[in-house]
């Protein structure tokens, strides 16, 4: 779809919608006052406050949608060079005590039993730290 599909004899003309996303999207370019053209569709990526480039470049657009914020002490623990990023992932949710262990997905009511031991309650530290590994 093009901007000339939408845009006919100076006005919108939006099919009607139900996202509620998609409506307010919507209701924001209606009250926008945008010059058009008979240019060329272009499409722009936002870089920065004011700044649109024609090349996509993933980690421009991560620091446009992400939190910034303090760098923790243990990030190169987890990330460096020569990681392996499946493994620093789960690292990193390790340390977040993100993991799906069965303490977190018995909110989705799955059994919670650890597969090692039988322990009924399966939590990060039990898995790392409790489980009795035999020698």
């Amino acid at each position: 779809m093009k901007i000339k599909d939408v845009f006919r004899d100076g006005a919108w003309r939006f099919h009607r919608c139900r996202d509620p996303f998609l409506c307010s999207m919507i209701a924001e370019i209606e009250a926008s006052n945008i010059c058009l053209t008979d240019g060329r569709d272009v499409v722009l990526w936002k870089r920065g406050v004011d700044d649109y480039v024609s090349k996509f470049v993933s980690s421009d657009t991560w620091n446009q949608i992400r939190q910034l914020r303090d760098r923790v002490n243990w990030s190169k623990l987890v990330w460096f060079s020569q990681g392996i990023p499946r493994y620093a992932f789960i690292t990193w949710l390790t340390i977040r005590d993100r993991l799906s262990t069965g303490h977190r997905t018995s909110i989705w009511g799955q059994p919670q039993c650890c597969i090692f031991c039988g322990e009924p309650d399966e939590t990060r530290d039990h898995l790392f730290l409790l489980v009795p590994i035999p020698l």
